[in-house]
């Protein structure tokens, strides 16, 4: 097939669908509402039609097209290219052999083909046009303002792929967390479109907007947005700066895009050289140890004295000096309801320049164990790992 300009779908009692391409070789829908499409999903229905084959030719020369269901088709698709048009109609399909009836409008041959060849064929203007939400190139995105209830997060780039938070804190940013969330806003799309012009937003809940998220790329002066409002049955409605209509986005792309303070900042909790650690204390199930590091060895100095196993202690310093939080706890619960305030585990770290770092571990969360560390305001969970590594005995910390 060559290269087709326009595309028309028709469906008895429903507006037809038309297509076709603009300056710059896109195609757009024009009718029933004036939009981009969606360029892949075109390309798929040309490419179903270019693929079409007869599986029977059924009759050349018919006397009636109603027993073919071709003097009212159930669809008429067609195509311009280079100046001339192709119509085709699809007729019934065949209980005894699952085929459907198709012609050429321009002949009078009936063939029939494989219904699954023809299914592609049967599209909603929904199914066409282009349902992006927000449209930025990714990657080179660096900076993010999330905004709700009257606070605003900033996040900023810094280096080829490293982000930091600039307000309201000043925090380094988990790489990973921001990817997620440029990828999750890069990709949102439209599950219904429910007005095309942005007009009585406050029914939608989006203004204000219970969160907008602002995308800012570099050295433009630009602003992508999406708004996000108030939830239905359906979804979410939202509102995106691609093509300032409200629309309805799934529950599952909402929750990406809810993003928090606690959600973006690094996973990191600590990080201290090892062999800046010079003191460890470590108490649990009534057990209580005080190691001190004497050059390059460390020794027990409580509840005994005596040279600890370096091997030992050292794989306790070495599994928190970079302490990574699995996730931090949003919900605000008292410390009684997360065993934080009679910790299972105490550990406290000092190092040489005298500063002391302490990590409580409480309770099993529905994901690991929760924790809150000094330096760190939110609560959070760790692996279980980090609990087992932990729970050393006098024994375990004895030299052999």
């Amino acid at each position: 097939m060559k290269e087709a300009k326009s595309l028309t779908l028709s469906y008895p009692g429903k507006p037809a669908i038309k297509l076709s391409k603009d300056e710059e070789g896109k195609w757009r829908m024009r009718e029933p509402v004036e939009t981009n499409a969606d360029q892949d999903a075109v390309k798929d229905v040309l490419e179903e039609l270019r693929d079409l084959r007869v599986a029977v030719f059924e009759d050349d020369f018919p006397k009636s097209l109603a027993k073919y269901g071709l003097d009212k088709p159930r669809a008429e698709i067609e195509i311009e290219y280079d100046g001339k048009t192709k119509k085709l109609l699809i007729g019934l399909k065949d209980d005894k052999t699952g085929r459907v009836y198709v012609k050429l409008a321009s002949q009078p041959f009936v063939y029939s083909v494989e219904s699954d060849d023809v299914d592609g064929l049967f599209k909603k203007p929904f199914d066409l046009r282009d349902k992006t939400v927000i449209a930025f190139q990714r990657f080179e995105a660096d900076k993010i303002e999330i905004i709700r209830g009257g606070e605003k997060l900033v996040c900023r780039k810094k280096g080829e792929a490293e982000w930091e938070i600039v307000e309201p804190v000043k925090v380094d940013a988990d790489e990973v967390a921001v990817g997620d969330l440029l990828f999750a806003l890069d990709s949102l799309k439209a599950r219904r479109f429910v007005s095309e012009k942005a007009e009585n937003l406050e029914k939608y809940g989006l203004k204000p907007p219970k969160v907008e998220i602002r995308v800012y790329e570099a050295g433009k002066p630009d602003v992508y947005f999406v708004k996000l409002g108030s939830k239905t049955k359906e979804g979410v409605y939202a509102l995106g700066s691609y093509s300032n209509a409200v629309v309805l986005i799934s529950d599952s792309d909402f929750k990406k895009l809810d993003v928090t303070l606690l959600d973006l900042r690094t996973k990191q909790v600590w990080d201290i050289k090892t062999s800046d650690v010079v003191e460890l204390e470590l108490k649990h199930d009534g057990t209580e140890i005080k190691c001190l590091r004497k050059g390059y060895d460390w020794h027990i100095v409580s509840p005994v004295k005596e040279k600890a196993r370096n091997v030992a202690v050292s794989d306790m310093v070495y599994k928190v000096h970079d302490l990574k939080a699995l996730r931090f706890v949003k919900e605000r619960k008292p410390l009684s309801e997360l065993g934080l305030d009679k910790p299972q585990l105490l550990l406290k770290l000092k190092t040489r320049d005298g500063k002391t770092y302490e990590l409580k571990l409480g309770k099993e969360a529905e994901e690991g164990i929760y924790a809150k560390a000094t330096g760190v305001d939110a609560i959070f969970t760790v692996g279980e790992d980090v609990l087992d590594e932990l729970k050393k005995t006098l024994e375990d910390l004895r030299e052999k």
